[in-house]
């Protein structure tokens, strides 16, 4: 077999495992067109050994491309390597990942004290227990009771109980 021709399946080997590092790795791009440089310079040498070598590795790189970053993104997050590199489940975009949701879930409807001036964001004090916290709207001096209205993740949302419009 023709030295060129071991170096041309040589290349591209070396692309293919380029293009699985691309896969596992983020690098912008960079191990791609690495790859592609060289799938190319393997192709090259292939042709100038025969044009039937060359013609057989230019098919091999259009059809196995993209049947390798197929395969690869189909059955890699299932291996054991992809178990280990892949996360699994994304987690709630509404910040219910952060530990503290679940604490201040609890807290709508009680009745708490602005701790600072809440302008609009400030601290709540709610059973001797101080929370970051901002008011619906406009200004709450300090010392006013507030009603706690919502609390998604760790936005807490408090009204001055005098405004409270179920009061009037």
């Amino acid at each position: 077999m023709d030295p060129t021709l071991i170096a041309s399946i040589l290349l591209l080997i070396i692309s293919a495992a380029l293009i699985i590092m691309e896969i596992l790795t983020p690098s912008m791009g960079i191990l791609s067109l690495l790859a592609t440089g060289i799938a190319a310079a393997g192709v090259y040498f292939a042709f100038s050994v025969s044009s039937t070598a060359g013609y057989a590795m230019l098919a091999i790189c259009v059809i196995g491309t993209p049947v390798l970053v197929i395969l690869g993104m189909k059955y890699l997050p299932d291996s054991y390597l992809g178990r280990k590199i892949f996360l699994r489940k994304a987690p709630d975009a509404t910040a219910d990942a952060c530990p503290i949701a679940d604490e201040l879930a609890h807290l709508v409807g009680k009745d708490a004290i602005a701790d600072t001036e809440l302008r609009p964001a400030g601290v709540i004090r709610v059973d001797n227990k101080r929370y970051d916290a901002r008011s619906e709207y406009g200004l709450v001096e300090k010392g006013t009771p507030v009603t706690i209205l919502r609390a998604a993740g760790t936005d807490v949302v408090v009204r001055p109980l005098e405004s409270n419009p179920e009061s009037n």
